[in-house]
């Protein structure tokens, strides 16, 4: 299960606070970080974020101060939910995708819905994350709201007022910029306070319909988030995502699968294409095509996971059988163990 669980992330760049990975490598990796961000606030005169050690070399002090800079610093003040993780001060932010596959803004997310929001209780966050096992930071503060109701408004405001809405929708982007900049403009003498109030006054109505709507359960806190949902065939030729693909390409897997002339292939995609733009494709309740051509695409969509899944395992096999070719054996496994100092 534990090499199950690693195969799970298909990145292949490491990891680090401020790299873009995959959702479920950030998750696991940004809860640890968190971890660090509490032992700041808790142990301020144990850490510095300048290190001296005299016997460090002056590349390895380096390293250590950018590494203790972005796991620590910018973690704990949620910068890297920005575009340039602060740097830069022109209010553009990620996108929905990029901050929930960047483990540093997992890890400032995950220790304000912890911290804050469930003050300090993280024994109600491990229970959720044992129960529900989530696969990324979304799924984390949607089953934590769903199991612990008393502070379900507290759970659902942190998330989305620390991720700037970004993940409810696209709008947020563009009117939490504008917002900023506006705001910055006036008070640096190069803007006007009417464009500056407009702006605001935009953005805290945008923020109180969407959590009111959030709140209501009539909006998913994940909505403005890619679902993908992918058709493939037997032998891999074809993977179409139905929420993304230009029609063109829905066309030719109905050409090959359903065996469609020309014209009824065209006229079918035309279909799916009209009706994502209503509602996301998840299932084929969200179609209404014939039929046979709904369980043609819910087969294509059972392959394809097939696929994902028998990947999956491979890896978690070759994690499996590398972790342990290093002592397979007595002699290795004394080797891998009890190592010297001298050896390191």
């Amino acid at each position: 299960a534990f090499f199950e669980l690693k195969a799970s992330s298909t990145s292949n760049r490491g990891h680090d606070s401020h790299l873009k990975t995959d959702p479920f490598l950030a998750w696991l990796e940004g809860m640890a970080e968190a971890m660090e961000v509490l032992a700041l606030r808790d142990h301020q005169n144990e850490i510095s974020l300048n290190p001296v050690d005299t016997a460090m070399s002056p590349m390895a002090k380096a390293m250590m101060q950018g590494f203790m800079h972005r796991r620590l610093k910018l973690a704990s003040k949620n910068s890297f939910i920005f575009d340039q993780d602060g740097s830069v001060l022109d209010g553009n932010l990620d996108s929905a995708l990029d901050m929930i596959r960047t483990e540093g803004v997992v890890a400032g997310v995950f220790y304000r819905l912890v911290f804050e929001a469930l003050d300090g209780d993280y024994r109600r966050a491990f229970e959720t994350i044992a129960r529900h096992k989530p696969m990324n930071i979304v799924e984390f503060a949607s089953f934590l709201a769903e199991d612990w109701p008393d502070s379900r408004s507290s759970i659902l405001r942190c998330f989305v007022e620390n991720t700037r809405y970004v993940t409810v929708s696209q709008e947020a982007l563009e009117l939490y910029r504008d917002s900023y900049l506006h705001t910055k403009d006036f008070k640096t003498g190069s803007g006007s306070r009417d464009q500056s109030q407009i702006s605001r006054e935009r953005w805290l109505a945008f923020r109180s319909d969407m959590f009111a709507g959030i709140l209501a359960g009539k909006i998913q806190m994940d909505q403005a988030l890619p679902k993908p949902y992918i058709v493939s065939d037997d032998y891999g030729f074809f993977q179409v995502d139905l929420n993304a693909a230009n029609p063109i390409d829905i066309q030719g897997y109905l050409e090959d699968q359903a065996s469609l002339e020309l014209a009824e292939a065209e006229l079918m995609a035309m279909k799916i294409a009209r009706s994502r733009e209503k509602v996301l494709i998840e299932d084929m309740d969200d179609l209404s095509l014939p039929a046979e051509i709904e369980k043609i695409l819910a087969q294509g969509n059972l392959i394809y996971r097939g696929k994902q899944r028998k990947q999956m395992l491979e890896r978690a096999q070759k994690l499996q059988e590398g972790f342990y070719s290093g002592y397979a054996s007595e002699e290795g496994l004394n080797s891998f163990v009890f190592h010297s100092i001298s050896d390191l």
